[in-house]
């Protein structure tokens, strides 16, 4: 009877997903935490968009902070979205950058501008191709 019942322990703990946690709380699944990041990625596109066009940089500071903060622990998004990730840090810090040094967008060279607005563009390619 003792073999019989670590025979059915053995069947459960195969036929269960592995979700522990650091302290043995369910994490999400990586399905989960890739639909997050995709939501929260496609905002904060539109934040960057909308301060780059002239909305208030506190919500972009903000945003930055949540988004680049929350995703950079996670070695650039889930796995395989490095290159998303990427693109949207880097125009993320040539508009942070310009604020902190230049303040409004208003002074933002053109080619600047340009540049911000190729990685954002990449950004949501690659969003969309899944990287």
């Amino acid at each position: 009877e003792l073999l019989g019942a670590a025979a059915g322990a053995a069947a459960l703990a195969l036929a269960a997903p592995a979700r522990a946690g650091l302290f043995g709380g369910g994490g999400p699944t990586p399905e989960e935490l890739d639909a997050k990041y995709a939501e929260e990625t496609t905002a904060f596109v539109q934040v960057v968009r909308d301060c780059a066009a002239g909305a208030d940089p506190l919500l972009f500071r903000d945003a930055s902070r949540s988004w680049l903060g929350g995703w950079r622990g996670n070695a650039g998004g889930p796995p395989g979205r490095a290159k998303s990730y990427g693109e949207l840090a880097t125009a993320a810090n040539i508009l942070g950058g310009h604020y902190a040094f230049s303040g409004s967008v208003d002074t933002m060279k053109q080619k600047d501008i340009d540049n911000m607005l190729s990685h954002l563009d990449k950004a949501e390619k690659a969003l969309a191709l899944g990287i």
